[in-house]
């Protein structure tokens, strides 16, 4: 046994190169910068959790404004559900003073999707964020009208009333008959009845909706949602987005890449929407779909007062409502003197700016790709060869060491520090756009583009994070993560500004 275990401990012993490569690990110690700032980060969200975790011990041991309190100071950190009131009150006060939180969004609507249903609508998948435009993220939806208690009572009697039996007695019969007849034009007197139109008042806290999942167009369920200002789903029923059909397909749809809602806060109100095939929104009185541009739409975006569409070429539409009577107009605002495919079946767009200053378009793709084009003109090719030397030169690192450069999810253009925000899965780029003298950008690597660990800006992110969207006009980025589709909450909405999107 003795010369057994010998020959084992000779076994584990390590070689030379693992001897020198332990030494090395061993001699760093401390000094590691990113254990360094792994063991800060450890150390500060320790005391950090303990101390509200042994607040939140006692939170039901509270009186009611105890309790707000606590849940406001905590917010940043804790899932807030709107369905209790306390963290309703404690979301509602953090939207108006702009600052971060996670909400967990109840799966029922807020409404019931039309005259037939008297149930809210279950929703436990979205298929994209889509933008929201209206005057001041308010508008005004007609609801479908309510039935009374006796009309629905009277309604389920003529769908599921059995046929009665035959009687041997003939006059029983005659009776029944004549009772019948008498009833039947009350029924109908009470079922026709018209009920006054009733409206409801939209205040979105953030202006942004949701496209529903496309695979539900075929059963007609094709109304998009509105967050509305209780943190619950709203169907705008009398507003739809079913496209054309396929015409190699007939019981298929044409995928629509990107939607957004258009309104003027009072009666008018239109999904737009954008296939391979063009531009298009529903006619409200047929249902049919009604083009608008005849050309390859590629994304969907608002910036402040602006709703652009991004059609190939690249060419920017501008799409708004008309004073007189709320027509949707376009207006071309931006086109190149050449064709660039920017988006293929590769590449997704992710996030874009239209500089009016400076005459140019910032266009941005998932596989790490940004572009700047001239009005009238061409693609900006000292930025382009700028940037592609550059990200050659990550890609070739990222082979020996910890991808950095990674598949995007969302891009923007910080307007106060001029660069462009580029955020992947765990790292954040920051692009300068400052020229130099001579027109050229920066040839120092540091100074042109700087990378930054996400986790110590953007908290709690990670692959679940489904869709993404930057708010120009409220400075905010909205993520929308997936939980689980049969909880009570199937998507939690994570909000972040301010200090967290300054990536400094």
């Amino acid at each position: 046994m003795a010369a057994k275990t010998e020959v084992v401990k000779e076994e584990r012993k390590l070689s030379k190169a693992q001897q020198k490569r332990l030494e090395q690990y061993q001699k760093l110690g401390n000094t590691s910068k990113a254990k360094v700032d792994k063991q800060k980060f450890d150390q500060r969200y320790a005391s950090l959790y303990q101390r509200s975790f042994s607040r939140r011990k006692r939170l039901t041991e509270l009186s009611m404004y105890d309790q707000f309190c606590e849940i406001l100071s905590i917010r940043a950190s804790k899932t807030l559900n709107p369905s209790n009131f306390l963290d309703y009150l404690a979301s509602v006060i953090t939207v108006y003073i702009g600052q971060n939180q996670t909400v967990a969004i109840s799966k029922l609507t807020s409404n019931t999707p039309s005259i037939h249903r008297h149930r809210p609508l279950s929703i436990t998948n979205v298929d994209m964020l889509i933008p929201y435009f209206a005057p001041r993220d308010k508008i005004t939806l007609k609801m479908p009208p309510k039935t009374t208690t006796t009309q629905q009572h009277h309604q389920r009697a003529l769908q599921s009333k059995p046929q009665r039996e035959h009687k041997s007695n003939d006059d029983a019969d005659d009776e029944d008959e004549a009772d019948e007849e008498e009833k039947q034009p009350e029924v109908e007197q009470a079922v026709a009845t018209p009920q006054k139109e009733e409206t409801m008042s939209i205040n979105a806290l953030y202006a942004f909706a949701a496209l529903p999942d496309q695979r539900l167009f075929a059963d007609n369920k094709c109304s998009p949602y509105i967050l509305d200002d209780t943190f619950r789903w709203t169907i705008i029923s009398d507003t739809n987005c079913k496209p054309p059909r396929l015409s190699n397909k007939p019981a298929g749809f044409q995928k629509i890449v990107g939607a957004a809602i258009l309104s003027d806060g009072a009666d008018h109100t239109y999904c737009v929407y954008g296939t391979r095939d063009g531009l298009f929104y529903n006619d409200t009185m047929t249902g049919k779909p009604v083009k608008i541009i005849d050309q390859m739409v590629d994304a969907l975006f608002r910036q402040n007062d602006y709703l652009f569409a991004l059609c190939h070429g690249p060419v920017l539409y501008n799409i708004s409502l008309t004073t007189k009577n709320a027509a949707i107009a376009v207006n071309e605002v931006f086109r190149t003197k050449r064709t660039y495919n920017v988006y293929t079946l590769y590449s997704s767009f992710i996030g874009g700016y239209y500089d009016q200053e400076h005459e140019r378009l910032i266009l941005g793709t998932n596989n790490a790709q940004i572009f700047v084009f001239e009005n009238n003109g061409l693609l900006d090719s000292k930025f382009n060869d700028r940037w592609s030397k550059f990200r050659s030169k990550q890609i070739a690192q990222s082979q020996q060491n910890e991808v950095k450069l990674e598949k995007g999810n969302c891009l923007y253009f910080d307007v106060d520090r001029e660069c462009v925000v580029y955020i992947g899965t765990k790292h954040v780029w920051k692009v300068s756009l400052l020229k130099g003298k001579g027109g050229g950008y920066s040839r120092f690597d540091d100074r042109f583009a700087k990378c930054f660990d996400m986790k110590w800006f953007l908290k709690g992110i990670t692959y679940d994070c489904n869709h993404w969207m930057y708010i120009y006009h409220q400075k905010t980025l909205a993520i929308l993560k997936r939980v689980q589709s049969s909880a009570a909450c199937p998507y939690v909405l994570q909000i972040f500004t301010g200090k967290s999107l300054r990536f400094e």
